[in-house]
């Protein structure tokens, strides 16, 4: 049977507990149920205060001592008792005293079966008992210091660079190496930059996700980052082309930014000559001289920049819209490439730190 009691801090868990237990031991006359009864809890300290509570309640009980909670485990376990408080009650607690005098003392006798202890001390006595089945040392140590394991499990890591046979691993780390340079980061503080990011490890939903990767190697992360970066280029290319062309057009004309209304649609497509400028969503005067054919020129412009522009304009229109068909067809796809490249070496030494930890 288990007995499940949730409630706030100072509400008296522990009371109640103690008072659940001491009623399991005490409805019978069987001295060593205690053996049978199983008492979880979180920390050490609540453990520690469990049993002291215990054994305390039934050394008052047996010494013929005045406890409320005797007189609650009676009305619980016994409450046809209330009818009678003279007699049947009187027998009860005399009962219930003998009882606990054996139990007390039968458990100092064995105190090493009065299982009153923490999930982790239950878990690491099912373990125990059951190395041969998991496949475990029977020596076994348990490390609670997580964060030592993972600076052991860098370590290790990084003893495999270098070799011929981890090559994708050792290119992989020189990038990120590069890389954290390029923040400020010197050699000496990468293996505890490693370790920073490889506590992700000890986070249970982030575990799951990075074992969801585990089958991909350091090469499978190269190949999927180098197909990422070649796809993000193939759009920038596409964009800059088409951008570059208007420009061109623009200044074959004898036309610059000053000859347009602030300038807005020559910037429109000397910006997007740039890689890093592809994907920059137009601004309102943008779209309102392209879409609506509104705002190309100034109210003084010069009858021979009014002639150009209406002879440029049906070609300059359509190179907008070759622009944006790329832009709004790929911009989803390519701002998600651009968060995910950053952090594939990231995931892949991860992968790499995890078989280490593991």
């Amino acid at each position: 049977m288990f007995k499940i009691v949730s409630s706030s801090a100072g509400s008296g868990k522990t009371y109640t507990l103690t008072k659940e237990y001491l009623k399991l031991v005490l409805q019978n006359d069987n001295a060593y149920y205690f053996k049978h009864i199983l008492a979880i809890t979180f920390t050490k300290a609540a453990t520690r205060e469990m049993k002291e509570r215990i054994l305390g309640r039934l050394q008052v009980f047996a010494e013929g001592g005045n406890d409320p909670m005797l007189a609650d485990i009676i009305r619980e376990l016994y409450p046809q008792t209330l009818n009678d408080p003279e007699s049947a009650y009187k027998v009860q607690e005399l009962a219930l005293r003998t009882r606990a005098e054996r139990v007390f003392k039968q458990i100092l006798h064995d105190y090493s079966d009065f299982a009153v202890m923490t999930i982790d001390s239950f878990v690491q006595r099912v373990v125990s008992a059951f190395t041969d089945e998991l496949g475990m040392p029977f020596s076994f140590e348990v490390e609670m210091e997580a964060g030592e394991l993972l600076t052991m499990a860098v370590e290790r890591l990084l003893e495999r660079t270098g070799d011929d046979s981890y090559g994708e691993l050792t290119d992989i780390l020189e990038s990120f190496y590069l890389e954290a340079g390029q923040e400020g980061q010197n050699y000496h503080n990468l293996p505890e930059a490693l370790a920073g990011f490889a506590k992700d490890l000890l986070n249970e939903q982030r575990y799951a996700a990075i074992v969801q990767n585990s089958a991909l190697t350091a090469k499978d992360f190269k190949k999927i980052r180098r197909q990422l970066v070649t796809t993000m280029q193939t759009w920038e290319n596409q964009i800059t082309k088409w951008a570059k062309e208007g420009q061109q057009l623009i200044t074959e004309k004898g036309l610059d930014g000053k000859d347009f209304a602030y300038g807005t649609v020559f910037k429109y497509f000397k910006k997007r000559t740039e890689a890093e400028e592809a994907f920059v969503l137009p601004g309102s005067r943008e779209k309102d001289a392209f879409d609506n054919d509104k705002g190309w020129l100034t109210k003084s412009a010069r009858p021979f920049v009014v002639e150009a522009v209406e002879t440029l304009k049906p070609q300059l229109i359509d190179y907008y819209g070759h622009i944006e068909k790329i832009r709004q067809g790929n911009s989803q796809h390519y701002y998600l490439y651009q968060q995910l490249i950053p952090h594939l070496y990231h995931l892949s030494l991860l992968n790499e730190i995890k078989e280490e930890f593991d």
